[in-house]
């Protein structure tokens, strides 16, 4: 008898050492709270997996990439949770980008058929474009808290007997789990693999915020000049409300498609098979200030206004991944140049709570300034735009002298129009205006080239 307890007291301790994880050196987690940061992995890192090995929370924005390994355990109190990563709240957002991602309960879990990888909750989002993920239970590689307003979004990776454009963890009529459009599921074996179609993608960018100058041989004195790029930068065209703008910018990048693998190839960039090649649409307001004059109690502004769209094709699966390296430009072409649209802008101090005379393509319109000296208007099109305080005497499209100046004597003759070289743009540089409340980009352009 008493060998027989001696026989299965040894089962059971052999037992529970067959069980010890091949990560064996259990770390503590790593967590993210309302912060961003980039996690580069190298070599294997185990932590407990109660709160996920990785957490990002409050609004935590956090890119993680390299080609190490993080692995989940299962704590001692037998919770069933054992994830790699885990992203909590509304507005947090993960990145993975690469690594690779495990998990493994305790032995003695009462619920060992259901055990989260990867996992969203509370509004957070999750974004994959690579990376290698098995599961100790397939069915849960990526899940999200039901009915939270979580999504986890797959452009890449490769999954283990999980296939996430066929994910069965969300409640019937959601949807948690997406495969981006323009990308597909290929099977090998047990592993799945998402990759891009094999057409070209087309994507608008988000917008990014303006750098402006001043030309050099603008007619702006130098104790206005910071006024000058302010004015600049308060730019905005509500475009994404405006759907004949949006119908011509998705009708150029689509029809851009056809030449990107051209373009890459020719600038150098190799597009071998199964390369996914998209072509980004940036549009911006590219603003050109043109003068600021002082006449006795008038003041007169000229800007360059023109809506622009650069077309970008990359060998990339994200647009913030944009180099020399793997992307060229296809070139940049004005758009909305005799679109009505609406355009906001704050003028320098002198225009506050004035009436400001608008000229444009030989058209004079008016608009009240408000305390702070910002203005609404619309347009049936763009560049130049003339401001004033006083009602011009001429509406002549080709010089911005279109004001009488102060007279300091009764019989002062006034100037007879002359061209102003300033309006010329050759050889200006160029900055980019953010447009308001729109999904595109604004970005730096100079001679033609992006910038990066």
């Amino acid at each position: 008898m008493k060998n027989k307890l001696f026989v299965i007291l040894l089962a059971l301790c052999l037992t529970v050492s067959l069980a010890v994880p091949a990560f064996a050196a259990v770390g503590t987690p790593k967590v993210y709270d309302g912060v961003t940061d980039t996690l580069v992995l190298s070599g294997e890192f185990a932590a407990d997996g109660y709160d996920g090995a990785v957490q990002a929370i409050n609004g935590a924005q956090l890119t993680i990439r390299g080609d190490g390994s993080v692995h989940g355990q299962q704590n001692d109190n037998h919770s069933g949770y054992a994830m790699a990563v885990w992203a909590i709240g509304s507005g947090t957002k993960v990145v993975i980008e690469g690594g690779s991602y495990t998990n493994e309960p305790d032995i003695w879990s009462s619920d060992q058929s259901h055990v989260d990888l990867i996992y969203a909750s509370n509004g957070a989002s999750i974004e994959i474009t690579g990376g290698t993920f098995q599961c100790v239970t397939p069915k849960w590689t990526l899940n999200c808290k039901d009915n939270s307003g979580s999504v986890i979004t797959v452009k890449g990776g490769r999954f283990y007997q999980f296939d996430p454009s066929n994910a069965q963890v969300a409640p019937t009529g959601t949807t948690e789990i997406v495969v981006a459009e323009g990308y597909k599921v290929v099977q090998d074996g047990d592993w799945y693999e998402v990759v891009g179609n094999d057409d070209v993608i087309v994507e608008v960018v988000p917008p990014e915020a303006p750098k402006p100058e001043i030309p050099a041989d603008a007619e702006i004195p130098a104790d206005a000049v910071d006024a000058m790029k302010e004015a600049g930068s308060t730019v905005k065209v509500p475009v994404e409300s405006n759907t004949e703008i949006m119908d011509e910018i998705n009708t150029a990048v689509e029809s851009a498609k056809d030449a990107a693998k051209e373009k890459l190839l020719a600038g150098g960039v190799t597009v071998d098979p199964g390369d996914t090649v998209k072509v980004f649409g940036r549009a911006f307001i590219d603003v050109q200030p043109q003068k600021y004059i002082e006449k006795g109690s008038n003041v007169e502004v000229a800007f360059d206004i023109t809506p622009k769209l650069e077309l970008i094709a990359a060998k990339v699966v994200d647009e913030a991944m944009l180099d020399d390296t793997n992307s060229v430009s296809m070139g940049v072409q004005p758009i909305a140049e005799n679109t009505q649209t609406e355009v906001t802008l704050t003028l320098p101090a002198a225009f506050q709570n004035q009436l400001v005379y608008i000229a444009h393509k030989g058209q004079v319109s008016t608009a009240n300034a408000d305390a702070n000296g910002t203005i609404t208007f619309t347009t049936n099109g763009f560049s130049p735009f003339i401001f004033s305080l006083t009602a011009p005497t001429s509406t002549s499209s080709d010089t911005t002298d279109w004001w009488n100046p102060e007279p300091e004597t009764e019989d002062k003759t006034v100037e007879t129009e002359k061209p102003n070289p300033g309006m010329g743009g050759m050889g200006m540089p160029i900055w980019s205006v953010v447009m308001a409340g729109c999904s595109l980009a604004a970005v730096a352009v100079a001679c033609g080239k992006k910038n990066k």
